[in-house]
């Protein structure tokens, strides 16, 4: 059954893809991306009045605080209904698909991110994922008791591994 509403979730994202019956648009940095009304409204509150709310949008929406490879991330996900994490390049941009489940309040892909947070934070990364969250703002409380956590579970180790790397 999974596996078919995957396939079901592709027809939609090959629709989007060759741009086939979309009905709005969004500009992110110069790559602009087709979509479709209804199908982002179902994935996000914030999509549903953003189109179909009393200041509803009719012209091109210009997304300015996300990457395009992260927003065309998101798009995967809220037409596919699966992401993969093995595909997301480093921590940042894994951070940024976090805020865009934020911001979007696309629940379902913020829990799988947090999901993942959680299984993934090492004593190797940990302090990078301190250092990256901070300008995050809602995240940044998440990211930092998993950090938190982690450095407090591992911090003889974190500390090893920074004087090794100091002496190398």
């Amino acid at each position: 059954m999974a596996e078919e509403h995957t396939d079901f979730g592709q027809r939609f994202n090959e629709l989007r893809k060759k741009k086939h019956l979309v009905d709005c648009s969004f500009r992110v940095n110069d790559d602009v991306y087709h979509c479709h009304k209804l199908i982002l409204s179902a994935a996000s509150p914030v999509f549903e009045t953003m189109f179909y709310g009393a200041l509803a949008e009719k012209q091109m929406v210009k997304i300015a605080d996300i990457k395009p490879n992260v927003f065309e991330r998101m798009l995967e996900y809220i037409y596919v209904g699966a992401i993969d994490f093995d595909g997301v390049q480093n921590i940042e941009e894994l951070l940024e698909l976090y805020y865009c489940a934020e911001k979007y309040m696309i629940d379902s892909l913020h829990e799988k991110c947090v999901n993942y947070f959680g299984k993934n934070i090492k004593p190797n990364n940990v302090l990078k994922i301190l250092d990256i969250a901070y300008p995050y703002g809602k995240c940044k409380q998440l990211l930092v008791n998993f950090s938190e956590n982690m450095y407090v579970q591992n911090c003889g180790s974190i500390l090893n591994g920074i004087v090794c790397d100091l002496y190398k």
